[in-house]
């Protein structure tokens, strides 16, 4: 599944890449793309959002469920929906690297296996 699923993650605003820790809200819009023939499957999709420093790290999921995404369709719909915008927020101060991530397996599976990351990151700082 994951050799035909691509992502994008991009900032609403990408000129900002300070935040507050709180109340501010990390505003993102993400994209997934299915290349292949066939609908995939999956469970989980959010933004993985890795302390650079080693701190704690979080994870925001955006969608979960028994989902799909039909072939050749724009998503993270089965309707060919496109792009879907969501936010988090981060209370502990540091950099981030903001990463899409989707889940293949079962939900149930989830905690342990069938995790790809399917970006290369987006780094912001909370102050």
């Amino acid at each position: 599944s994951a050799d035909i699923i691509t992502g994008q993650l991009d900032l609403c605003n990408p000129e900002k890449i300070f935040f507050t820790a709180k109340p501010q809200r990390i505003c993102y819009r993400m994209l997934i793309v299915n290349h292949g023939s066939v609908t995939v499957g999956y469970s989980f999709l959010g933004v993985q959002a890795t302390n650079l420093a080693g701190g704690p790290s979080q994870f925001r999921t955006s969608w979960i469920g028994d989902l799909r995404i039909g072939p050749n369709c724009t998503g993270p719909t089965d309707s060919c929906g496109g792009a879907w915008e969501d936010d988090i927020s981060i209370a502990i101060p540091g950099t981030y690297r903001l990463q899409l991530a989707i889940c293949f397996s079962e939900s149930g599976k989830c905690l342990s296996s069938g995790w790809v990351i399917l970006t290369s990151g987006i780094d912001v700082t909370v102050q």
